[in-house]
């Protein structure tokens, strides 16, 4: 109750508020749904959502000491819209909000940005060309190019670049100090049902595939295991 009275007080008292804490203020209510979100209560994504959209409609991702969005609230409000299955308004996004990302980022972004919905449109080696372009010096994204790269792998049966890709993968899950327990826990839990899916393929076994859908439909985070249960209905059918 008191998420949505803070909510509605800044947005009625922004006339009064200057930019800065406007910044501050949104950066929390922000917080508070990502934090809700991580928890497990998945329907708070639509309320950061709504929130991404206001910040982005008021420039309240600005303050007097920068003028940019940053590559992190750009990559989360993009991600944000996918899980919420929102194509059309994350491509509009892209190009609108493009421009307010510093000249260094810009690029980069753009290429991450669609190379996911070049993905999502089943152009999977169009995707796969615009990973080659991101450079590789923001870690949030290091993360996603490879989850990514391992989706595009499996559609194309790159199975060299799988296994390559797997070996890796998995040490620089366990060796980053940056990655957070829950968030590691996930990825760990997607490579092993990533892994045993595959298999489930090369033995065409449907009685696998089958109990990996029973667990996958149990997770709580289903979007970010949503494309493992597509697979895996697929090798059951």
């Amino acid at each position: 109750n008191n998420f949505y009275i803070f909510k509605k007080n800044i947005i009625e008292n922004s006339h009064k508020i200057n930019s800065d804490e406007l910044h501050f203020l949104f950066g929390r209510l922000i917080d508070y749904c990502v934090n809700k979100c991580n928890e497990g209560l998945t329907e708070y994504y639509v309320d950061l959502f709504n929130a991404y959209i206001v910040l982005l409609e008021n420039r309240y991702y600005t303050n007097s000491s920068n003028k940019y969005i940053s590559q992190d609230l750009f990559r989360n409000i993009f991600q944000t819209a996918l899980r919420l299955n929102n194509l059309k308004w994350a491509e509009e996004f892209i190009n609108r909000y493009r421009k307010d990302l510093h000249p260094q980022n810009r690029d980069s972004m753009y290429h991450y940005c669609y190379a996911h919905i070049y993905f999502e449109n089943k152009e999977f080696d169009t995707a796969l060309n615009n990973l080659t372009k991101i450079k590789h010096d923001y870690f949030a994204l290091k993360i996603d190019v490879k989850l990514l790269q391992l989706k595009i792998y499996y559609e194309l049966s790159m199975y060299e670049q799988i296994y390559n890709q797997i070996d890796s993968f998995k040490h620089f899950i366990t060796n980053h100090e940056l990655l957070l327990p829950a968030r590691r826990n996930k990825i760990k839990d997607f490579i092993m049902y990533y892994e045993r899916i595959l298999k489930a393929k090369f033995k065409n076994d449907k009685e696998s595939a089958g109990y990996l859908t029973e667990g996958l439909n149990k997770k709580t985070d289903k979007q970010f295991f949503k494309w493992l249960l597509q697979k895996s209905e697929e090798l059951k059918k």
